[in-house]
């Protein structure tokens, strides 16, 4: 009678084994839909910083080298990238995103669409700009205003 007592205390049964792992099974899909769409924000929002920098950029080079700078994409709209001339009318130098290696890719699937800013050679943009980054189902708008401030919402 003492064997059998002390076998039953050996570890856990099959029954309580397959409960947890019931468990964790239905924690673990109710939990993945939300890790992917915070996964997906995340990556958002840094795309979202990166166009957002990159205009910055574009507007203290055009001060700096007393240039026409304005960002562009590249056919994708994947990427970005900031492109210079000595005048609003060009030519541009590169003449398309396609055509440089010093690209900004933006991260995961995001897109960029809207208008870009083109800054003159005082760091003041041709006129104010709104553009979109989207990912998927979720979007950030970035508006520049004429003076170059740069607003992420």
């Amino acid at each position: 009678m003492d064997t059998m007592h002390r076998s039953r205390e050996r570890g856990f049964s099959l029954i309580e084994m397959l409960v947890v792992i019931f468990i964790v099974a239905v924690v673990s899909r109710v939990a993945t839909p939300s890790l992917l769409e915070l996964l997906q924000q995340y990556q958002l929002s840094g795309a979202a910083s990166q166009v957002a920098f990159e205009i910055s950029r574009a507007k203290m080079q055009a001060a700096a080298q007393n240039r026409v700078v304005r960002v562009a994409r590249n056919s994708a709209q994947s990427a970005i990238c900031r492109q210079t001339a000595l005048t609003t009318s060009g030519p541009w130098t590169p003449a398309s995103c396609d055509d440089t290696t010093d690209v900004i890719e933006l991260p995961g699937d995001a897109v960029v669409s809207g208008d870009l800013p083109t800054f003159r050679r005082t760091g003041i943009a041709d006129a104010s700009a709104s553009l979109q980054v989207a990912l998927g189902d979720l979007s950030k708008s970035i508006d520049v205003n004429i003076l170059g401030r740069v607003t992420v919402q």
